[in-house]
């Protein structure tokens, strides 16, 4: 499939404190386009020309995170086809990520960015994002708040998307299990975290090859470099984590997120703790993520 995404148009808001810098891109999916600190990539450094979303540092998932098998989804009776929006062969990550935001707030260390969702043809729901982006002396803060616009409920899942440098990352989390996957990285079935993924010790992400959801997060990870770490926290209902270490790449994953991969569909067949919420008429949902630098960076 083609990518025909044009999102080169709005301006690009700069924040900075002390030594850090935050670059946003509300024009190619309310993206953060780098962090840094003292010029470092704290997050990946996009390619030069990278203008979309999955090539930038970080984007909002939003209506819902990960794939949704073949387009097709029940709610309420009712089935939703989602068209293909990636060269995926399952529709991936919502709509919030493809879409031109707007910057409702910038200051020196405060920004915010918005988004509305007409509801049409695919994801039916009108509805409104907001992101907000907080630079403290040590890191980041990110807020995400999706709200049902529609007058009717829907079904929904919130998360971050951040990609970070991978040469000499280990990851330090404590996680109970994993959702195994097909080729096309849709779930298959639970099973207790494997003794070659113990993370609680601090695994090494050279030579991994995982993209996976997995369950039972404590809500906080350490990656962690020659020369500084990073820890990452986020409260529930973030408490599912999909690692995504690609061969071959000099990037890695690590997404706080709400919902299991495909979870409108397993939740339809009786799987309990989706993730998967429902949104009333005008009610709001949001979650948080934090960025703390520690060490020398």
């Amino acid at each position: 499939m083609k990518d025909e995404r044009d999102n080169s148009r709005a301006p690009t808001p700069t924040l900075a404190q002390g030594a850090l810098s935050l670059a946003l891109a509300p024009a190619a999916g309310g993206a953060v386009a780098g962090f840094a600190c003292r010029g470092r990539p704290v997050l990946r450094a996009p390619a030069a020309g990278a203008r979309h979303a999955d090539q930038l540092a970080c984007f909002p998932l939003v209506p819902f995170s990960n794939r949704v098998r073949d387009g097709v989804f029940c709610y309420r009776g009712r089935e939703i086809r989602l068209p293909p929006n990636h060269f995926d062969p399952h529709p991936l990550h919502g709509d919030g990520w493809q879409a031109v935001w707007q910057v409702s707030e910038a200051s020196a260390t405060v920004a915010g960015l918005a988004y509305e969702h007409a509801g049409r043809a695919g994801w039916p729901w009108p509805y409104r994002a907001e992101q907000s982006f907080t630079l403290e002396p040590r890191g980041l803060a990110a807020r995400l708040v999706l709200r049902n616009l529609a007058a009717e409920p829907f079904p929904a899942g919130l998360g971050f998307h951040p990609y970070f440098p991978r040469a000499g990352a280990r990851l330090t989390t404590d996680l109970d299990g994993v959702w195994l996957s097909d080729a096309t990285r849709i779930p298959t079935e639970w099973a207790e975290l494997p003794a070659h993924w113990n993370f609680s010790r601090g695994l090494a992400l050279a030579g991994l090859d995982i993209d996976h959801c997995f369950t039972g997060w404590s809500g906080e990870a350490i990656l962690s470099w020659p020369y500084g770490s990073c820890r990452i926290t986020a409260p529930p209902p973030l408490d599912k984590l999909v690692i995504y270490v690609p061969p071959g790449e000099d990037f890695f994953c690590i997404e706080p997120v709400s919902n299991v991969n495909d979870g409108f569909n397993l939740r339809s067949r009786g799987v309990p703790a989706t993730g998967v919420r429902d949104l009333a008429p005008g009610e709001a949902f949001a979650v948080e993520m934090r960025l703390l630098l520690e060490g020398a960076w």
